[in-house]
C-alpha cells in the first residue's frame, strides 16, 4: 500500500514513535497473551478470547479474500460500541482481540485492530492492510478505520456499517497517521 495516497493526503513514512505506542503495546499484549495460551495459561477472558478467534478464522479460511473481508467486518460489527471510559475506566486503551471479542464491546480502535489481526491470520499481507487514525468531519472527533487492498482496490472497513466502500469516494476522513506491525507514516491532508 505504500504507493496509495491515503485519503488524498500527503504522507511521510516515519520511525515508529511515541505516536504509534498505543497500537504497538496492543500489538505486544496480544503476543504475551498468545505465548501464554500456547502453553496452555491464559486468563479466563483470554481463553475465551481465543475460542472465539479460532471459530472465525477458522471458518473463513480458503474463502475468496473478498469474502473474508466482508465477513470478517460484518462479524466485528455485530459487537457493541463503547467507549474505553464505560469500558475499561480509562480514557483511551487499544484492547487485544482476545479482550475485544471476551467483551464483545469495544471503541473504534478495538473494531478495527481486531479486523486488521484477523485479516493477517487469514494470510493477508501487512502491506495490504492499514490502520488510519484520522479526524472524522460527521463524527465531529478522532476515529479510527481499516484499510485493505484487494485485487486493485483500496476498501475501507469502518464501525457500524456492513458496507464497505472503496477509499476513494470517501471525502469525510482526513487522516493523521496509519499503522502497520512495523511501520508508521504521518499524513498531512492536501489544501
Amino acid at each position: 500500500m505504500d504507493s496509495v495516497s491515503v485519503f488524498g493526503a500527503s504522507e511521510l513514512k516515519v520511525k515508529k514513535s511515541n505516536t504509534f505506542h498505543r497500537w504497538d503495546k496492543m500489538l505486544e499484549r496480544y503476543a504475551a497473551q498468545d505465548a501464554r495460551l500456547a502453553k496452555g495459561r491464559g486468563r479466563i477472558n483470554e481463553k475465551r478470547g481465543l475460542q472465539l478467534w479460532e471459530e472465525v478464522i477458522s471458518g473463513l479460511k480458503g474463502m475468496d479474500p473478498v469474502t473474508q473481508i466482508k465477513e470478517i467486518n460484518s462479524y466485528f460489527n455485530a459487537f457493541t460500541y463503547q467507549s474505553d471510559a464505560k469500558n475499561y475506566a480509562i480514557q483511551d486503551y487499544w484492547a487485544t482481540p482476545y479482550q475485544f471479542l471476551s467483551r464483545a464491546k469495544g471503541d473504534c480502535e478495538d473494531f478495527s485492530a481486531a479486523k486488521y489481526l484477523a485479516l493477517r491470520a487469514l494470510g493477508f499481507h501487512s502491506n495490504q492492510l492499514r490502520l488510519v487514525v484520522g479526524y472524522d468531519r460527521v463524527r465531529g472527533g478522532a476515529h479510527t478505520v481499516l484499510l485493505v487492498v484487494v485485487g486493485g482496490r483500496v476498501l475501507m472497513l469502518d464501525i457500524g456499517d456492513n458496507t464497505i466502500v472503496e477509499m476513494s469516494g470517501v471525502k469525510i476522513f482526513d487522516p493523521f497517521y496509519s499503522v502497520t506491525e512495523s511501520e508508521g507514516w504521518m499524513h498531512m491532508k492536501r489544501a
